[in-house]
């Protein structure tokens, strides 16, 4: 028959299934040995009692990891603008048309509307402020994406003792078959190493406002002022028909003599 002694310190957490079970508690020197011999690499067979082939002991390592992995859904927003100021005269005449890639807010805009008032004064129109006309938002694109993952590692430790005649697997994820003969005894240290990795899934959402501001005046009226020399040569003609007027109307004087 198969029996096996098993021995685990203070930072075992796990013991394989496929292992015999184990029967009773060996000596905490047993795992620093095991320990030892591991960071040396000393692997699968540390250790032996006697030289026979019968009766010995040996002493090996091996490990297992064991991963787990978390995804966590996340989603973020960016935001597009496609923003126009446009300028207008009387409804029809265009004396400014700008898009810019830009919100509205932003100084580039701000300094186009500032474009805009002034290609307007420069029309004599009444100014006024930009006025928003049909905003629209729309999805441009929505990709999903991991991020790098976060990985923690928890190490436990565990040795057991196994008796011939048996098999068993050690060295680097248990990969290799270790023989032991009958009357034979093998300390076999496992490391396991719990390997958690937590993973953001990101949706990143595009989205695209456009939006047009629109200046729209009536041109203010020309008021006709005359100029100071067309008005006194008005006034002295007006004098002189009214002088010819009055000396129609008025009898001749008889002339005297002398």
């Amino acid at each position: 028959g198969q029996i096996a002694l098993s021995h685990e310190n203070a930072f075992s957490s796990t013991v394989d299934s496929n292992l015999p079970v184990p029967m009773k508690t060996l000596p905490s020197p047993l795992t620093a040995l095991g320990l030892i011999c591991l960071c040396f690499g000393v692997s699968p067979a540390l250790a032996q009692v006697d030289g026979g082939g019968h009766n010995t002991t040996t002493y090996t390592t091996s490990t297992k990891n064991i991963y787990e992995t978390t995804y966590v859904p996340v989603s973020q927003s960016v935001d597009q603008y496609s923003t126009e100021i446009k300028a207008l005269l009387n409804g029809s005449t265009v004396v400014y048309d700008q898009t810019l890639t830009l919100a509205f807010a932003d100084p580039a805009v701000q300094a186009a509307v500032q474009a805009a008032l002034a290609a307007l004064a420069a029309n004599n129109a009444d100014l006024g402020a930009p006025v928003l006309t049909a905003p629209t938002t729309s999805l441009l694109s929505s990709v999903t994406a991991d991020a790098d993952p976060l990985v923690t590692t928890n190490v436990s430790f565990a040795t057991t003792l196994y008796i011939g005649p048996q098999t068993i697997m050690i060295g680097d994820n248990q990969s290799q078959l270790f023989p032991i003969p009958p009357g034979s005894q093998d300390f076999d240290t496992l490391v396991t190493s719990d390997i958690s990795s937590l993973i953001n899934v990101v949706t990143t959402n595009t989205y695209l406002t456009t939006q047009s501001y629109l200046l729209d005046v009536i041109t203010a009226p020309i008021s006709s002022v005359p100029e100071t020399g067309s008005t006194l040569l008005l006034f002295s003609g007006s004098l002189a028909a009214l002088g010819w007027l009055v000396r129609r109307k008025l009898p001749a004087m008889p002339q005297q003599f002398s």
